[in-house]
């Protein structure tokens, strides 16, 4: 059963490889600070994350592209480490490791997923 789309560039930017891949790495950023005291290396490198992030998004609804490279399983796992943050903010935990072993996770979730596992080339703008 195929989904109908409504707005294929709203699908688009929420299926993005490159926004999912980038929200990982603030999130991976952002535990990383918390787990030394708000160490600023994490954090400076969370702020150029989330300036990337910004620059892609404004590329995307500002250039227009005709079409962009997304990927599903990127997208799940960026929901995952979200919701993860938000449990581990919620609980103000005081152990390493809580914020340590996701950070370490990430480096190999991201080699498999960003390295072009189960990407698929989505086309936004559909000629008529």
């Amino acid at each position: 059963m195929e989904q109908e789309i409504r707005h294929r560039r709203l699908h688009a930017f929420y299926q993005s490889k490159v926004l999912n891949g980038l929200m990982v790495f603030i999130v991976v950023c952002l535990l990383m600070s918390m787990a030394y005291d708000f160490a600023l290396f994490p954090l400076i490198c969370g702020g150029v994350g989330l300036l990337l992030f910004v620059g892609y998004s404004l590329r995307l609804w500002i250039c227009k592209p005709q079409a962009i490279v997304t990927n599903n399983l990127v997208s799940n796992i960026n929901g995952l480490y979200t919701l993860y943050y938000l449990v581990i903010i919620a609980f103000d935990t005081v152990y390493r490791w809580w914020y340590l072993v996701p950070a370490l996770l990430s480096i190999g979730v991201l080699m498999v997923c960003l390295c072009g596992y189960k990407d698929t080339r989505f086309t936004i703008m559909t000629k008529k």
